[in-house]
């Protein structure tokens, strides 16, 4: 009766309190391995923010290099553009000299052949100059020849006829 009921009420709720420990325990233990599994969690999450913040670090560090290298780049292709500009005008200078040395080795060549048939033609009227100076001295020398006989016999004359008053 009562006392039943109150021992049947005791080992219900010693029943009760015992799965209420069981599940207790469980909780507990379920507790401490989500404990533990948070604090794993945690351990890699600030490994992977450091592993975030260095790699913020090394794309901050390439975004540097890369716009250094595009500045780079943008200079290099001016240094490059100037000079192609450098040899595109010494390419057209040197065309020009070329032609230039073309028409003045021509102009060369045409003087010279004038020079050569102007050379003929002057060693040409120098050779009948001479030969007409030598045709003159010749005749000088024989007209030179008959003074100095003539005045050889105007001088025998003379004396002939000096010798001849004398006697």
């Amino acid at each position: 009766t009562l006392l039943e009921q109150s021992d049947r009420n005791r080992r219900t709720i010693e029943q009760e309190l015992s799965d209420v420990n069981e599940t207790l325990s469980d909780a507990t233990v379920q507790n401490q391995a989500i404990a533990a599994a948070k604090r794993k969690l945690e351990s890699e999450m600030q490994t992977l923010n450091a592993d975030l913040d260095e790699m913020a670090v090394e794309a901050k560090l390439c975004d540097d290099k890369a716009s250094k290298s595009m500045v780079d780049a943008a200079r290099l292709a001016d240094e490059l553009r100037g000079e192609q500009d450098n040899a595109q005008r010494f390419e057209k200078s040197r065309r020009l000299m070329e032609a230039q040395a073309k028409d003045m080795q021509q102009r060369l060549d045409e003087a010279e052949a004038n020079a050569l048939k102007g050379g003929k033609k002057a060693m040409n009227k120098m050779d009948t100059r001479i030969r007409e100076l030598e045709s003159e001295m010749d005749a000088e020398s024989r007209r030179y020849a008959d003074a100095q006989k003539n005045l050889r016999k105007s001088e025998r004359r003379i004396k002939e006829l000096t010798f001849a008053a004398d006697e």
